[in-house]
């Protein structure tokens, strides 16, 4: 036997759940006519009448109230499961995963995201911090801006800007080791704040600079990661390798000041990358927006 035709078998469903042609028509839309064909289409194909006229409305006949209850309960967990795809194709849609470094996310993406959201109040941003370079397979994100030395196959990837360190403290810090600025090397025998991630960059600008007789920190801090170092700097700790680009704000507000104005490029480039097939479209509107915050 096949299966019996799905628009007149919802509209039994209602006619059953309401008893009635009438509140049928007005819940589904349509007129009286068009639910009464809709049903005899159903009798016709199961060669019998389904329901019995009463003095008010309708009643099920007894053989097909188990089909009226079984038949409501499929249609409404049809209707459940649609609205939660749908729910979750939205999701898919408006929500954008970020991967960066907490570095970046701290210093530049956080203090800029509201001006985004004003633009674009529709997308969801979620904001996952970490050093592994991403890997879309896996579902790590819908966007990165991470160091990249070459594009990967199945990447797409933009220049964002180019790695420049220098070395930065608080502007009391600078006045209480180095009063003369135009010798500000003293501090360089001061403490001196390290990072597990980046403990190259400062005999990177050390070696680029020619400081290696000055370096000679009396002692050292290492931290987590430059988020800590250059908060560590700000408060007057020691002396920490920044990243030029990424703390415009902190020395535009004074927390932070660049003793040597000497910054240097490490070779390293930031890029913006994205799947080079299927990007969500919130991907590319935050990428579009990302890019020109940068280079325009």
């Amino acid at each position: 036997m096949k299966m019996p035709p799905l628009n007149p078998l919802h509209v039994f469903s209602i006619v059953a759940r309401h008893q009635s042609l009438l509140t049928a028509a007005q819940v589904l839309g349509v007129t009286q006519s068009a639910v009464r064909r809709q049903i005899s289409s159903l009798e016709d194909y199961y060669g019998c009448k389904l329901f019995k006229r009463k003095r008010y409305g309708l009643e099920v006949l007894p053989f097909a109230q188990d089909l009226a209850k079984e038949v409501a309960g499929a249609f409404e967990l049809i209707e459940q499961q649609s609205e939660k795809l749908k729910k979750s194709l939205e999701k898919n849609i408006n929500e954008v995963t970020i991967k960066t470094y907490t570095s970046f996310a701290g210093n530049w993406l956080i203090p800029n995201l509201s001006e985004f959201f004003a633009l674009h109040p529709e997308i969801k941003i979620v904001i996952k911090t970490g050093a592994k370079p991403i890997d879309f397979r896996e579902n790590e994100g819908d966007i990165s801006i991470q160091i990249i030395n070459h594009d990967k196959n199945g990447y797409q990837s933009t220049l964002l800007f180019e790695d420049t360190i220098e070395p930065v403290c608080s502007p009391e810090f600078l006045k209480k080791y180095a009063p003369n600025p135009k010798y500000p090397s003293s501090i360089l025998r001061q403490p001196v704040i390290t990072t597990d991630y980046r403990d190259f960059d400062w005999n990177t600008w050390v070696d680029q600079c020619g400081y290696q007789e000055d370096f000679k920190p009396d002692r050292s801090l290492n931290l987590g990661n430059a988020l800590l170092a250059w908060d560590a700097a700000a408060n007057g700790i020691g002396v920490a390798m920044g990243q030029t680009i990424l703390l415009k704000e902190k020395i535009k507000n004074n927390r932070l000041t660049t003793p040597f104005n000497l910054p240097v490029k490490t070779g390293m480039k930031y890029y913006v990358i994205l799947p080079e097939k299927n990007a969500k479209a919130g991907a590319l509107i935050f990428k579009e927006w990302l890019l020109k915050k940068f280079l325009f």
